[in-house]
């Protein structure tokens, strides 16, 4: 399944950047073997995966909530503490099912990073958004993605002179020429039905 994963899908991607060492492969797969044994529920899962992958551009940002964005606005640009939150396109409970459920051995590097890359996607969002949301609200979605912005800190992320200058530069363009809102069904294939209910 995973094989045809690749040719489909994952071209959507930029792979090239990988961002998982032979040193933390050793770690996941350890996991998932103790996994088959341990009756570990997907949080627990999702916490050690998420704290091996969190250097680097982990939980990517690519774009963000009109309300996120007006509440940022109102604040003249300054982050609100706690209030804005990246929220993934599909949940992390996703991802854990189909790296360690129902599966007698753990996926190869490469189909590790190719998975783990493909839903890591997030948005900017308020914290009741993602509170309340069993859904991804629909979203601006960001033109150009930079990695080197809103860059990750664990569960947090960058907000500095450059991302601030970001958001203004799109608050402009967005009001000035509004376009239509993204939704998770332009960003993943229409053939991922479990995901897009």
């Amino acid at each position: 399944m995973v094989g045809v994963w690749k040719r489909r899908l994952f071209g959507m991607f930029n792979m090239k950047d990988k961002r998982i060492t032979p040193q933390k492969y050793q770690i996941l797969k350890a996991l998932f073997e103790e996994s088959l044994i341990e009756n570990y529920n997907n949080a627990h899962l999702a916490r050690c995966v998420g704290t091996l992958m969190s250097r680097g551009n982990h939980w990517p940002v690519i774009g963000i909530t009109e309300d996120a964005l007006r509440l940022i606005k109102s604040e003249k640009f300054e982050l609100p503490k706690g209030m804005i939150q990246r929220g993934h396109l599909i949940p992390r409970s996703e991802t854990i099912n189909l790296l360690f459920r129902n599966r007698k051995t753990f996926v190869s590097i490469d189909d590790f990073e190719n998975i783990y890359t493909f839903y890591d996607k997030t948005v900017l969002m308020t914290r009741e958004q993602n509170k309340s949301s069993k859904h991804t609200p629909e979203f601006i979605k960001f033109k150009s993605p930079n990695p080197e912005i809103f860059k990750t800190s664990y569960i947090g992320y960058k907000y500095e002179e450059e991302e601030k200058l970001f958001l203004k530069d799109l608050y402009k363009q967005f009001y000035s020429r509004p376009s239509k809102l993204h939704s998770i069904r332009d960003i993943y294939p229409k053939g991922l039905n479990s995901h897009l209910r």
